[in-house]
C-alpha cells in the first residue's frame, strides 16, 4: 500500500475531486459504463457514449476545460446535447461543435477574435448584433474602408485530425454593397508553415443573405491533443476602390463532408 495515496484530479465539471492513481482504470470503467446492459442505458445514450469515445475523444479533456458555461458531465446525453448546440471557449473567443452526422470538432470564429484593420474606426466598421436561435452574435459591417484585411487564427488541438477541413469566413453583401469589382485575396497558412493561396470575386456573390467564402481546405496529422500549433487564415483586398456593404460574421472551420452555411446558421 506504499503507493496508496491521493491525487488531484480534473473531472465531474466540478473544480477538483480526488482519485488514486492505481485506481484510473476503474474510475474511468465505472464512469462511463463499459458494460452497457447491466447499465440497461438507452439507445441515445449508447450513441452519445459512441461518439464521444470511451475516454472522452476529440480532445474533449483538453477542451472542456476551456469551456465558458458549465459542463453537463459525467452524464453523456445531456453532454452529448450540449456540444452539438455548441459551447464558447476562453471567454467568447471560440465556439466549439460536435458535428454528429461527420463525427468531426467544429470550430467557429467570431469577429471579436478575428484581427480586422480599421476594427475599432467608425468611418470603416460598424459593430453590431444578430439575433440567431435565440442568441446574440457580434458582426461587423463595412462602412467604406479601401484596405480591407480580416485575419484570424485557430489551434489546431481544437479540429479533429485525418479529417478534411473547410475554412471559411461566413459573409453577407446588401443589395447596394459597392467596391467588390476586384478579386478578394485569401490563405490558410498550415502548423507546418505551408500556404494555400487564393482568389474569389465577390462581385457575382447573393445579395442580402449570408453565404461561405471558402478561403482553403486543410487535413491535420494527428500530433496529440497537447498540440500546441496553430493554422492561420485571412481575406484581404488593399486596391484603393472604397469598399462598403459586405457583413463579417466569423470564421468556421468544418468538415468538408459537413453541411455548409448558406444562410447565417454556423452550426
Amino acid at each position: 500500500m506504499d503507493n496508496f495515496h491521493v491525487i488531484p484530479f480534473k473531472c465531474c465539471g466540478t473544480p477538483r475531486c480526488y482519485i488514486y492513481p492505481f485506481s484510473i482504470s476503474i474510475f474511468i470503467y465505472i464512469l462511463i459504463g463499459f458494460n452497457q446492459n447491466s447499465l440497461k442505458m438507452s439507445s441515445d445514450e449508447i450513441e452519445a457514449r459512441k461518439i464521444l469515445g470511451v475516454q472522452l475523444g476529440h480532445c474533449l479533456a483538453y477542451i472542456l476545460p476551456q469551456s465558458d458555461v458549465a459542463i453537463k458531465y459525467p452524464s453523456f446525453v445531456p453532454l452529448f446535447d450540449q456540444l452539438l448546440d455548441g459551447i464558447p471557449l476562453n471567454n467568447g473567443a471560440q465556439k466549439f461543435y460536435l458535428n454528429k452526422e461527420t463525427n468531426s470538432n467544429r470550430v467557429f470564429i467570431p469577429v471579436k477574435s478575428l484581427t480586422i484593420y480599421g476594427i475599432d474606426d467608425p468611418r470603416y466598421w460598424k459593430l453590431s448584433w444578430l439575433e440567431e436561435w435565440g442568441k446574440k452574435v457580434n458582426i461587423a459591417e463595412v462602412v467604406g474602408i479601401s484596405r480591407f484585411d480580416v485575419r484570424g487564427l485557430v489551434k489546431a488541438a481544437l479540429l479533429t485530425p485525418k479529417v478534411i477541413y473547410i475554412v471559411v469566413f461566413v459573409v453577407l453583401l446588401h443589395i447596394d454593397a459597392k467596391g467588390w469589382t476586384s478579386p478578394v485575396n485569401l490563405i490558410v497558412k498550415k502548423p507546418d508553415g505551408s500556404k494555400i493561396e487564393s482568389k474569389i470575386s465577390l462581385e457575382g456573390k447573393p445579395r442580402g443573405e449570408y453565404f461561405e467564402v471558402i478561403v482553403g481546405e486543410l487535413t491535420l496529422d494527428d500530433r496529440g491533443c497537447a498540440d500546441t500549433s496553430v493554422i492561420e487564415f485571412g481575406m484581404y483586398e488593399h486596391g484603393s476602390q472604397p469598399k462598403s456593404g459586405l457583413v463579417l460574421k466569423g470564421g468556421l472551420f468544418r468538415s468538408k463532408a459537413s453541411a455548409g452555411c448558406p444562410h447565417a446558421d454556423t452550426k
